[in-house]
C-alpha cells in the first residue's frame, strides 16, 4: 500500500472537510485527492515509469501536496529541492537523484533556463512552470495547470508497495554537498502518526494539557507554518496534520514575515504554530508583536536546528499557557526522534539541555565509541532504530554502510545523555566535539551560557588547533542592535560558570553569525573563519 492511500482514504471518509488554506486558495480533501489524481494521470499518459525522479522547486502551498502525492500515487518519486540552492548545488542534485524533471514555480524559470545552458544539461526531459497565466509560455518549458487539465480524477491503478521510494529528500548539506535520503512509503505512514501519538500518550498520562492538542470548546487545531517543505522539518509536519486532518495555512509571501504569521494567528485564531528557530528569533523580537492577539494559540512547536535554551524559556515566558513542542532528529529519522512537549513548569529542566523522550515507535541507545551501552547519566551516541528510519542514502552504499551497524542501527552522531526516567539531554554534535589538553568540551554548553548575556544575541564556539593544547576555544559573537562588548568581558562573564578550560581563548565579534541555506547556524565556515583567525595570532 502506498503513501497516497492515505489520502485517498481521508477523501472518502472527509470528502468536503477543508484540510488547507493559502491566501484566498481552499482545498477540501477531495479537491487535494482530485488534483493529485490528476497529476498522476497525466504523468502516466506521457510515459513516465515507477521510480522516475521529480524535482520539486516551489513554495509552501497546495499544489506542492498534489504534486507529491500525485507522483506517490503514481510510483515516481519526488525530490524536493531547496529554492535557495545554487548551480553547484542543482547539478549535483539533479545528477545524483537521476533527475528526469521538475515542477517549479515561475519566478524560477530563468534561474534553471540559465542552469541548463550553462551547464548544457539534458538530463530534465519535462519543466512544469506553476503560477503563469494561462497563455504565457516558456521555451521548452509546459504550463501546469493545461498539463493536468481534464485529467481523469479517478485512483491510477498502480501497484504501489510499501518497501517502494516514496520520497528523496536531501539533506542540508551543513557538512559538504547534501545526501539524498531514500524514504519508503512504509516510512512516511509510520512518521506522519509518530508525534501525535506520543503526544496523546502524555496527555492520558496527564503529563500535559489535553488543550495542547484537544482545543476547548469543540474547536479544531488550525495549523501555520512558514516553514519549507523542502525541508524535513517543514515536510512532516505538514504531513502529519493532514493525517490528523487539522486544518494547514500556509503564509502568501515567500520570504519570512512575522507581520504576517501575526496576521494570520490572529484572524484565523489559530491553534498551532510551527517555525524553524531562526523564524521565531525573527518573530520574538518584532517590534509589532503586542499588537496582535495571539491568544488562541496553545501550542508552539519547532524543529529543523536545536531550539536554544533562552528561546524556549523567552517562548514560554512570553505564552505561559501553551505547551512547547521541540522535535529533535534529523532527515534521516524522518524528523522525529525524542520529542519534548514542554509547560511553563518544565523551565528547570530546559535549563539542564532536556530535548524530551525517544518518541513511541523509535527505539534508541546512548553508546560510546564502542558501540556500548552507557551508564545512565553519562554522554554518549545516540542510535535509533525503527520503521521510520531512512532506508540508505540513494547511490552511496559507503556513506549508508557508515551510518548503519551490522544489525541495523542507525548512528545520529550526536551526544547525549539520559536519566533514569527517560529524559534526554543534548551535549552536542561529535563532529563538533573540541579536545583541550585531553580535556572534551562540547560546545553548546558554553553558548548557552554567553547566550544569558543581556548584549550577546548569538554566539558559536568551535576549536582551533593549538600546539600545547591540542585545540583551543574560539568564540564568534553577534551582538544585539547598539550593543559594544569587549574581549574581557565576555571572558569575565564566564568566570565561574565554567571551568577555567572552557573559557574561550579567542573572542571575535561579527556582525552576523552565518547562516546555511538550510537555516542553520554556517559552523563550517565559522571553524574556517576561526582557523584564519589562529592563523593571525601565530605568526
Amino acid at each position: 500500500m502506498g503513501y497516497g492511500e492515505l489520502l485517498r482514504d481521508l477523501a472518502k471518509k472527509f470528502s468536503d472537510l477543508e484540510i488547507v488554506k493559502h491566501g484566498t486558495k481552499i482545498y477540501n480533501f477531495s479537491k487535494l485527492n482530485k488534483r493529485a489524481n490528476q497529476v498522476a494521470h497525466a504523468l502516466l499518459q506521457l510515459g513516465i515509469k515507477k521510480n522516475e525522479k521529480f524535482g520539486i522547486m516551489l513554495y509552501n502551498s497546495p499544489e506542492y501536496l498534489e504534486i507529491m502525492f500525485g507522483l506517490q500515487k503514481m510510483g515516481a518519486v519526488p525530490v524536493p529541492i531547496n529554492t535557495r540552492f545554487g548551480f553547484i548545488e542543482f547539478k549535483h542534485i539533479f545528477e545524483n537523484a537521476d533527475i528526469i524533471g521538475l515542477f517549479i514555480d515561475k519566478e524560477f524559470v530563468k534561474k534553471i533556463q540559465d542552469f541548463i545552458n550553462e551547464y548544457d544539461f539534458k538530463a530534465i526531459k519535462h519543466i512544469f512552470v506553476l503560477n503563469a497565466a494561462p497563455n504565457e509560455t516558456f521555451e521548452g518549458m509546459r504550463n501546469y495547470e493545461k498539463f493536468i487539465e481534464n485529467q481523469e480524477t479517478s485512483e491510477p491503478s498502480v501497484e504501489i508497495n510499501d518497501d517502494d521510494v516514496a520520497l528523496l529528500l536531501y539533506t542540508g548539506g551543513t557538512t559538504g554537498l547534501p545526501k539524498g535520503a531514500i524514504l519508503t512509503h512504509s516510512n512516511l505512514k509510520s512518521a506522519t502518526f509518530i508525534a501525535p501519538k506520543h503526544g496523546m500518550k502524555l496527555i492520558m498520562a496527564n503529563k500535559i494539557p489535553a488543550e495542547s492538542m484537544i482545543p476547548k470548546g469543540g474547536l479544531k487545531m488550525k495549523f501555520l507554518t512558514p516553514t519549507p517543505i523542502y525541508h524535513i522539518s517543514g515536510l512532516m509536519p505538514v504531513l502529519t496534520q493532514i493525517g490528523l486532518r487539522n486544518m494547514l495555512y500556509f503564509p502568501v509571501s515567500q520570504s519570512f514575515d512575522p507581520e504576517e504569521i501575526c496576521q494570520i494567528i490572529e484572524r484565523e485564531k489559530i491553534t498551532t504554530l510551527f517555525m524553524v528557530p531562526t523564524m521565531y528569533r525573527i518573530w520574538l523580537n518584532h517590534p509589532s508583536l503586542e499588537k496582535y492577539d495571539l491568544s488562541s494559540l496553545t501550542m508552539i512547536a519547532s524543529g529543523g536546528a536545536k531550539l536554544p535554551q533562552r528561546m524556549k524559556i523567552a517562548i514560554l515566558e512570553r505564552f505561559p499557557k501553551v505547551t512547547l513542542v521541540d522535535g529533535y532528529g534529523s532527515t534521516e529519522t524522518i524528523g522525529t526522534s525524542t520529542i519534548a512537549f514542554m509547560t511553563y513548569k518544565d523551565i528547570p529542566k530546559i535549563k539542564k539541555g532536556y530535548i524530551g523522550q525517544v518518541v513511541t515507535g523509535i527505539k534508541m541507545r546512548v553508546v560510546n565509541e564502542k558501540g556500548e551501552d552507557v551508564p545512565v547519566g553519562e554522554v554518549g551516541e545516540m542510535i535509533y532504530k525503527g520503521n521510520t528510519i531512512m532506508k540508505g542514502y540513494y547511490k552511496d552504499d559507503a556513506k549508508t554502510q557508515a551510518v548503519f551497524t551490522e544489525d541495523g542501527w542507525l548512528h545520529s552522531g550526536d551526544l547525549c545523555k539520559m536519566d533514569e526516567e527517560g529524559n534526554v539531554y543534548y551535549v552536542g554534535r561529535m563532529s563538533e566535539m573540541i579536545t583541550s589538553g585531553g580535556e572534551k568540551i562540547y560546545p553548546m554548553e558554553i553558548e548557552e551560557i554567553l547566550r544569558s548575556h543581556p548584549k550577546i544575541n548569538e554566539v558559536v564556539i568551535t576549536g582551533v588547533p593549538d600546539k600545547i593544547w591540542g585545540q583551543k576555544i574560539a568564540a564568534f559573537i553577534e551582538l544585539k542592535k547598539g550593543e559594544k562588548m569587549t574581549a574581557e568581558e565576555v571572558i569575565e562573564y564566564c568566570k565561574d560558570k565554567i571551568a577555567t578550560y572552557k573559557k574561550p581563548r579567542i573572542i571575535k565579534f561579527i556582525d552576523k553569525i552565518p547562516i546555511t541555506k538550510s537555516g542553520k547556524m554556517d559552523r563550517i565556515r565559522i571553524r574556517k573563519m576561526a582557523r584564519l583567525l589562529a592563523i593571525d595570532e601565530n605568526n
